[in-house]
């Protein structure tokens, strides 16, 4: 269905896109098919729906000419709902990790940035911006996510500069600042390691395994197998 409408009326002269961008789209989106077919990968039906969604999306979004920020608001308050009904224990079929909150996302870092993406999105559609983001920094606290928390702190720095609010943007630069020299510093532990030296060990793994498929990849779901070997 996806494909299939955007497909039946591409020839419409409200949905002409540039050829080119629509060559570079498909050239985009049939590496992962190719490479999780090459694979055997279980993931390659998720590549097929997802290659339809990226294709179909600017045709949709372009006929019904949808506003992103009308509804952003509104599934802001969605995700930040789903992050508190779980901190309060009210969700017992949400199993992300133990130690942080994952809404329905499955991790913490991900609720993080869904929270602060549909944040800025919908940050010119609230009356009370300065509540909203108060409301934000509260829920991308409950991720405990550190880049999630530099990132809406960037994300106000930059409106208070832009509203020329000087004192209040090197006063949200300043804790940015801070939250950036934390994350380094990162004093949580995952059992008896540092989350940051377990990132470090996978990015050095991930390299090995480039190094070895650099040309066709491993397909989705196979880092794990990879991984340990």
């Amino acid at each position: 269905l996806w494909l299939g409408v955007p497909w039946l009326t591409r020839k419409s002269p409200d949905l002409q896109y540039p050829r080119r961008s629509i060559l570079v789209l498909w050239a985009l989106l049939l590496i992962p098919l190719l490479i999780d077919g090459l694979h055997g990968s279980r993931f390659f039906l998720h590549s097929v729906g997802f290659a339809a969604l990226c294709y179909s999306l600017p045709y949709l979004m372009h006929r019904t000419q949808v506003s992103i920020s009308r509804v952003a608001p509104a599934l802001f308050l969605v995700i930040f709902a789903a992050a508190l009904l779980e901190w309060l224990g009210l969700m017992p079929f949400v199993r992300g990790p133990l130690y942080h909150l994952s809404g329905f996302v499955g991790n913490p870092n991900l609720l993080g940035a869904c929270l602060v993406f549909w944040f800025w999105i919908a940050r010119d559609r609230v009356k009370s911006k300065n509540l909203f983001f108060l409301i934000c920094l509260c829920g991308t606290l409950l991720t405990l996510s550190r880049a999630a928390v530099l990132a809406l702190l960037i994300c106000e720095a930059w409106r208070r500069f832009r509203e020329g609010q000087r004192a209040l943007f090197l006063l949200v630069l300043a804790v940015a600042l801070f939250c950036a020299a934390y994350s380094i510093k990162n004093p949580h532990q995952v059992r008896e390691f540092s989350s940051l030296k377990i990132r470090q060990h996978e990015i050095t793994l991930s390299l090995e395994i480039l190094k070895e498929n650099w040309l066709l990849g491993i397909g989705q779901g196979a880092y794990r197998h990879d991984f340990y070997r």
